[in-house]
């Protein structure tokens, strides 16, 4: 599909904005499924809904001789479907600045991506106001060393709902989500792997939440899945240490799944041990989320195998009314109410407890009950017996008959 250059500042839907080539005449344009655009050193807003599907890219590199800079800026309410590339080996920073604030909600549908960039400080996507901003998508950092910025980077006090998977790129700093404003928030539905530096950084004191794991770098590099450098807050489901160890051959560094060297909190639910034995935390301020989800994953032991250490009281433990009344189990966190009769209490040969029933009756007894319901049924008023007897045709009494009937 074509690509297009912007040839002035204005609005992405204009029809005097956009050309074939970087110094060709604008004309009037109808987007379409992959379409490339590049901002060619102007300011672009994204004033409306626009879709570029899921092989379009919005961009503000030399791509095809095209003058490097210039910003899409996202309105309030919009949603954008298209990849957003940083690709400038020097400069460039913010590719789209989304700046309205609270409560303006827009959208990203599409990767985010800063793959070559040696300048530093590049903010592919900037957040800079107080409004949310609802990305769905992969992020991925810098594949250079710099010395700040990330892929979407949250200056301002906004909040970023993030549904997919941030990488770290193999830059030493190349993070994907960077969070430095005190009241910026990420909520993210999905993993983050560390590489040469860290997935999330949370540089200041902003909160962080992921639902799903973070994972030490699976590149060459030693990033965290998330990395707290001060007072902020980290929430993870679980974090998972990398293959680093004794017996590893792929060359990885040692890397932990959260880290935190700065004097905030990391709340982690399940804790999950690499394929050698690393740490899946490192620092302090680690805290337990106390849940019946807690889990501890042992993949180094020392036998083949894994070991999954699980709460007490999760559901692989059995029901309370599966356990013999008043035994305690789950290190005391439950107790058993299955009532067990006694073998002599049950049916002999019925299996009971860890034997079979030992009760029977005897010829006496079940003649004893018989005769003694017939007496019964036969002399009280009312019954069989009373009406024979009473009965015109017939003479013999209630007791004889009775006796009659007694065996012998």
């Amino acid at each position: 599909m074509p690509t297009y250059y912007a040839r002035k500042a204005g609005n992405i839907n204009a029809a005097d904005v956009w050309a074939t080539t970087p110094s060709g005449t604008a004309a009037a344009v109808t987007f379409a499924s992959g379409d490339v655009l590049v901002s060619n050193s102007f300011a672009i807003a994204i004033n409306v809904d626009t879709n570029l599907g899921g092989a379009g890219q919005v961009r503000n590199d030399p791509l095809g001789g095209a003058t490097a800079g210039g910003t899409f800026t996202l309105a309030a309410g919009v949603t954008l479907t298209a990849n957003v590339l940083q690709n400038n080996t020097t400069g460039g920073n913010t590719v789209i600045q989304f700046s309205a604030n609270a409560p303006s909600v827009s959208y990203i549908v599409g990767n985010v991506t800063t793959p070559t960039n040696t300048s530093g400080n590049v903010r592919t996507i900037l957040i800079s106001g107080t409004g949310t901003l609802n990305f769905t998508g992969n992020a991925t950092g810098d594949h250079r060393f710099f010395t700040g910025g990330g892929s979407i980077s949250l200056q301002g006090g906004g909040t970023l709902n993030f549904t997919g998977n941030a990488y770290g790129g193999t830059g030493v700093n190349g993070q994907a989500i960077e969070v430095t404003n005190a009241a910026a928030t990420v909520n993210l539905t999905g993993n983050a792997y560390g590489g040469g530096g860290p997935a999330i950084y949370n540089a200041g004191s902003g909160t962080v939440n992921i639902t799903g794991s973070a994972f030490g770098s699976i590149t060459t590099g030693a990033g965290s899945g998330v990395f707290n450098a001060s007072t902020g807050t980290i929430r993870v489901t679980r974090a998972v240490g990398n293959a680093y160890g004794p017996g590893n051959t792929s060359g990885l560094a040692a890397s932990v799944g959260a880290s935190n060297s700065g004097l905030g909190l990391i709340e982690i639910e399940q804790l999950e041990f690499g394929a050698y034995g690393q740490s899946p935390v490192s620092g302090t301020g680690i805290r337990l989320k106390k849940a019946n989800t807690n889990v501890a994953v042992f993949n180094y032991c020392d036998t083949a195998g894994a070991k999954t250490l699980v709460d007490a009281t999760q559901g692989q433990m059995p029901a309370a009314t599966d356990v013999r009344s008043g035994v305690s189990y789950a290190s005391g966190a439950l107790t058993g109410s299955c009532a067990v009769p006694a073998a002599s209490s049950v049916a002999f040969g019925v299996p009971v407890d860890a034997t079979t029933g030992a009760a029977f009756l005897s010829q006496s007894d079940v003649l004893a009950a018989v005769w003694g319901a017939a007496t019964t049924s036969l002399t009280t008023a009312g019954s069989i017996g009373e009406r024979l007897k009473n009965a015109a045709t017939v003479s013999t009494t209630s007791e004889q008959l009775a006796n009659a009937l007694t065996a012998p």
